[in-house]
């Protein structure tokens, strides 16, 4: 569109006359309307540099027009390009509902292209990949089958850790873990009165009832899924992905509190990220 507009414009000032070779202000400022019309705003700018030092009067007018219309192009190409790499890291990091707000916010003139459609379906594919898992979570909750609920919640912070229905997620994952971890409570055998105390004792013996047996602890549910998020927050930790990692020991502290690993593996990803943030500091 810019280009259009300066192809227009400039032929209110550049008149290509047969009868003589066009003087290098004319060339300029041809080639470079000529540039903005296939998009490259670059070389526009160049040769309306030129312009200026070849055009005079209108014409230098001319190419000054076209030179802050060009600077304001290349601008624009520049802020997009940087707008797409943080919605391509904010994809690789699963922060895929900031990544959809943050493609909303761009022009169409931005994202209507390859690149764009692209990173718009990376976007949807990874939330239906997370309401998907969601939606098995809470099915697995439904059954009692804490395990498979607790690897589906593994599912969805690995699509989006931006969902919105994660934290509600993990709470009810929790609760439940509690309540199946809650040892059951002891039978209480009432004695029943005596009638009278002249009554003489019976002779035939009174059998109670044994106790049921006291079954061994179940395994430690809650330290089970702590270690699962410990050791995705390892992992997270060696791909250099910090938030990620530190996303899982917090997972890892709701469900177990006491858990010291939790607490020492949290000092590491501190350290280890501020150690990246000196050595990136360094290298600029």
């Amino acid at each position: 569109m810019l280009g259009i507009v300066l192809v227009a414009g400039s032929g209110l000032y550049i008149q290509n006359n047969s009868g003589r070779e066009p003087d290098p202000c004319e060339q300029a400022l041809n080639k470079a309307a000529s540039f903005m019309t296939g998009g490259d705003a670059a070389s526009a700018r160049n040769q309306t540099m030129m312009a200026m030092a070849a055009c005079n009067g209108e014409a230098q007018t001319k190419a000054r027009h076209m030179l802050a219309v060009a600077d304001k192009a290349i601008a624009a190409r520049a802020a997009c390009e940087r707008s797409v790499r943080q919605i391509g890291s904010m994809i690789v990091d699963r922060r895929l509902t900031s990544a959809r707000n943050a493609i909303d916010q761009l022009g169409s003139t931005c994202v209507d292209g390859a690149v764009g459609s692209d990173l718009r379906g990376q976007i949807n594919v990874g939330l239906a990949s997370a309401a998907s898992a969601d939606a098995e979570a809470r099915n697995f909750l439904a059954m009692g089958d804490l395990k498979s609920a607790r690897e589906a919640l593994d599912k969805v912070v690995a699509s989006n850790r931006e969902f919105s229905g994660l934290t509600a997620l993990r709470q009810e994952l929790q609760t439940a873990l509690r309540t199946q971890e809650r040892p059951p409570q002891p039978t209480v055998v009432s004695s029943s009165p005596s009638v009278s105390q002249s009554v003489p004792p019976v002779t035939k013996p009174h059998h109670v009832a044994p106790l049921p047996p006291v079954s061994p602890p179940a395994v430690n549910v809650q330290s089970e899924m702590a270690q699962g998020f410990l050791r995705d927050a390892e992992a997270a930790l060696r791909q250099m992905k910090f938030d990620t990692a530190k996303t899982y020991v917090e997972s890892a502290l709701r469900v177990d509190p006491k858990n010291s690993q939790a607490n020492v593996l949290s000092r590491r990803i501190r350290e280890r990220e501020l150690q990246y943030l000196n050595e990136e500091t360094s290298i600029k």
